[in-house]
């Protein structure tokens, strides 16, 4: 069934089409809102690609998204009430956390080489490791997992205390780190500067503040290097998606290609744009 937006034959449409796609259980209806203009068929083939190469390019900050989100659920799955505690649940907070360092890990370093082979010889070339630097100067619990992540590699696990506190409304959690042993086993916090008087170091709250570094900051920083269009191809995308919910919220955003008859059937083929590429790919990025 075609919705009412446009003329509902679709035979007198004129393709591409702003439309989207409405579930209902196993049927669905296609909306239409109007063709795109001629401008906007240029931006799409072009952003297209640039939406294309972005996620390519950008699956490791993917990849840290969701092991954060997963170190982030567990957290959170934490703090309900229950009577009786898995004595397996530091355990998977560790493999949780170092699962997220690893990606972390990863991304820092990939994109280091990334930049070393696009401006080896170029003005360029020591911008990324002057970024980390000033990205470790100015946010600490950046600096602190610089440094924790080395520890990880050749002393220990992560989660130093791990404490859950329960009654049947209410949990009380911690999960920390302790200095004072950290330093007794690895002597190298030079980037952090880790020192005993730090005392306890909430792990929730920094590897909170180190993903929204990351993903923020170095996003920010490696999209703008690497990805030219990336803001412009994300905002046409966004005006799209919000033009179609604008008039059917329940819509998942849509670019109708062609129609066809089938043996008296209508078949529409579409594209599915990210109408958040930002998300799409794991990043925020700020303008320069």
């Amino acid at each position: 069934m075609v919705g009412k937006t446009m003329n509902t034959d679709p035979k007198t449409w004129e393709f591409p089409v702003l439309g989207g796609l409405i579930s209902k259980g196993t049927t669905f209806n296609i909306v239409a809102l109007r063709s795109l203009t001629a401008d906007e068929q240029k931006k799409n083939e072009a952003y297209s690609q640039v939406a294309a190469n972005a996620r390519n390019r950008f699956k490791l900050f993917t990849i840290l998204k969701g092991n954060y989100e997963q170190w982030w659920s567990y957290t959170r799955s934490l703090l309900v009430p229950a009577e009786n505690l898995d004595d397996d649940e530091m355990v998977e907070l560790d493999r949780l956390l170092l699962n997220f360092q690893s990606a972390a890990k990863s991304v820092i370093d990939q994109f280091r080489q990334e930049w070393i082979q696009q401006f080896r010889g170029k003005s360029e070339e020591n911008q990324y490791d002057e970024y980390i630097k000033k990205l470790e100067a100015g946010c600490w619990s950046f600096a602190f997992f610089q440094d924790l992540r080395n520890f990880t590699q050749h002393c220990g696990l992560p989660v130093g205390n791990y404490a859950r506190n329960g009654t049947p409304n209410s949990v009380s959690l911690q999960i920390e780190a302790d200095p004072e042993w950290l330093l007794q086993r690895y002597k190298r916090w030079e980037k952090s500067g880790l020192r005993k008087e730090h005392g306890r170091l909430d792990l929730i709250k920094l590897t909170q503040e180190y993903f929204m570094c990351l993903q923020q900051n170095l996003g920010s920083f490696v999209a703008n290097a690497f990805v030219p269009g990336m803001l412009e191809a994300h905002d046409f995308y966004a005006g799209l998606a919000k033009e179609l919910v604008s008039q059917h919220p329940e819509a998942q955003f849509k670019i109708i290609t062609r129609f066809n008859i089938v043996e008296n059937r209508m078949d529409f083929q579409f594209k599915t744009p990210p109408a958040n590429l930002l998300a799409w790919i794991g990043i925020t990025v700020k303008q320069q």
